[in-house]
């Protein structure tokens, strides 16, 4: 079983290594990025300590980082492996929504996770007996739960999906934005390809992007210098003409059931 206090409100055992959250991701913070995906993957996984019962069947890292010190707060990230064999779907829904089912299936996929106190006391009341069997009954996973301040998971090809972050708003001690900056740096560390991300968040009940892009005639996501290839590969799809691409490019990135690339 797991030895955390999964709150990531203190620090834990003495002499085990704390990452700055303010700079995590960044060139030799803590790996240099010098090679492919997998390799930048490998040497990360180095960094991190190796937790048990977890996730049932499923190696996995914890990463303790220090969002400020005083007053202090640090949080845990979380790497889970995810292999073939246990996966609930061998095809990545994902990826056949965004238009890359034709990819090979790989053999692995590593999700990130920054658990909420609500996923961790979920995980917790759910763990079942015990005997390390992966059961899909329930959601007792942590990789299967909701409601994270971060999700987000990279196939072995570096390709990938942020699948939810979740601000202030929603009870985290981080906001989105912060939450966004450090998803973008672990993209750029390990050499992600192209990650893709599905945009809902709201404003007081009203879609973000569509207040953005009002406000500031661009897209959330482009203000945080994330480059934006939903228009482009939208465009291609269905022949539109490169004369009509620059008016196309914002209510393609806007509309309500679009979906975002970028890459960092």
């Amino acid at each position: 079983m797991s030895h955390l206090d999964l709150s990531g409100c203190k620090k834990r055992k003495r002499g085990e290594r704390v990452f700055k959250f303010k700079t995590f991701g960044e060139k030799g913070n803590p790996i240099e990025s010098s090679g492919p995906f997998c390799q930048n993957m490998k040497a990360l996984l180095e960094f991190g300590h190796s937790e048990s019962g977890l996730c049932s069947g499923m190696e996995s890292w914890s990463f303790q980082l220090e969002v400020h010190r005083h007053p202090p707060l640090h949080i845990l990230m979380f790497v889970v492996e995810e292999p073939i064999e246990l996966s609930l779907n061998r095809h990545c829904k994902h990826c056949q929504y965004v238009g890359w089912g034709h990819h090979m299936i790989c053999n692995k996929k590593y999700h990130f996770l920054v658990p909420s106190k609500d996923t961790v006391a979920a995980c917790l009341s759910n763990k079942g007996d015990g005997d390390g069997a992966y059961s899909s009954k329930g959601k007792s996973n942590l990789v299967e739960l909701e409601g994270h301040i971060m999700h987000g998971v990279f196939h072995s090809n570096g390709f990938g999906h942020l699948l939810c972050v979740n601000g202030v708003e929603m009870g985290s001690d981080l906001a989105g934005y912060h939450i966004m900056e450090f998803w973008d740096r672990l993209c750029t560390g390990l050499g992600a390809r192209i990650v893709s991300l599905y945009d809902n968040s709201q404003k007081r009940c009203m879609d973000l992007r569509l207040v953005h892009g009002i406000a500031y005639n661009e897209p959330v996501v482009w203000s945080m210098g994330l480059q934006i290839r939903a228009w482009k590969l939208w465009c291609d799809s269905t022949n539109v003409p490169k004369s009509h691409r620059s008016h196309t490019k914002h209510a393609i990135v806007l509309a309500s059931s679009s979906y975002c690339h970028f890459k960092s």
